[in-house]
């Protein structure tokens, strides 16, 4: 039997759920700079390119490392394929400062090196960077780490102070920088076939289901990020003709359970009290590392037992490029 589904006085609803104390809790960040053609930015610290202090005169996008399973046929000619993986790409930028004089050019280049320097990440296991372009009117993104952070100081009296710059992404995808969220609302099953004068209350069930359609961009499969509120027992989410999510709980009134699969947010599965509800998810749910739906149209469904109608599940995704 299922616990009544009652309101939590002490949580309030969230539209993503806050760190918890047993979890890396994210770096402080700000909003994200709006970004012009052309220009760079690595999280809130800094941007690069036209219009600002920095110029930028080149980039380019490395290959993904290659992890191959491949094996040698004992019996004959030839190789049997395995499993093969890709790693991330190290993206490399050529920049300098915009600067006439040797003080304001340190100046510029003591900012860039601080920026790059990162220490709020690089000092936590698992914690990524935000590296954002915008090129062709469209904004990208890329996970990971900054790396080098490389001057050349032969010619530091002109103002003019050239630097390579290195960030390794943690996958060789890049994704949209705008995330769209889909919501579905619930619907319980409706109450008919009454004839007659009624005696006493109608009670409704609260089983019902509820489906959204929606359209995935971008060239690959992309991560799905789940968030459920409640009041809803037992909760399902199932992607028509791929794959569902159960969970065997129930999420009270203003509580809410997010499913993060992706690589930088997660993979996590936690309540909005910070508590851990991996060991929620039932065996015929999706592997948090296959959470992700491929480019096209797709259809969303949430089941399950909520008396009120007023529980909801978003839907969060980011098209995913496999190109710049």
């Amino acid at each position: 039997m299922t616990s009544p589904l009652v309101p939590s006085p002490a949580l309030a609803p969230s539209p993503r759920l806050a760190p918890s104390a047993g979890t890396t809790p994210a770096a402080p960040r700000g909003v994200l700079p709006p970004l012009e053609d052309l220009q760079w930015s690595l999280d809130d610290s800094i941007v690069l390119g036209p219009r600002t202090s920095y110029n930028v005169s080149g980039f380019s996008y490395g290959g993904a490392d290659q992890r191959l399973q491949d094996t040698e046929i004992g019996y004959a000619d030839g190789d049997r394929f395995g499993v093969d993986r890709r790693g991330g790409r190290l993206i490399s930028i050529d920049a300098n400062t915009d600067a006439y004089t040797i003080t304001d050019g340190l100046r510029l280049a003591r900012k860039l090196e601080a920026a790059w320097d990162a220490e709020p990440y690089r000092m936590v296991p698992g914690r990524h960077q935000i590296l954002r372009w915008r090129r062709g009117g469209g904004v990208y993104r890329a996970y990971g780490r900054s790396r080098d952070c490389i001057p050349d100081h032969s010619m530091d009296w002109t103002g003019n102070i050239p630097y390579t710059l290195t960030f390794r992404a943690s996958e060789p995808r890049f994704y949209s920088d705008f995330e769209v969220t889909e919501t579905i609302g619930f619907v319980p099953e409706e109450v008919g076939g009454l004839t007659g004068d009624l005696i006493g209350d109608i009670i409704a069930s609260g089983h019902g289901a509820s489906q959204r359609g929606f359209i995935v961009g971008g060239d690959l499969p992309t991560w799905v990020i789940m968030l459920i509120r409640g009041p809803i027992a037992n909760p399902v989410i199932e992607f028509t003709d791929q794959w569902r999510v159960e969970l065997l709980t129930s999420i009270r009134a203003g509580d809410s359970v997010l499913i993060d699969p992706t690589p930088w947010g997660g993979p996590d599965v936690r309540t909005s009290g910070g508590a851990n509800a991996a060991g929620m998810l039932t065996p015929r749910s999706r592997l948090l590392s296959q959470m992700k739906l491929p480019p096209g149209a797709h259809t969303a469904v949430l089941l399950g037992s909520d008396p009120t109608g007023t529980s909801s599940a978003d839907i969060i995704t980011r098209d995913c490029y496999a190109s710049h």
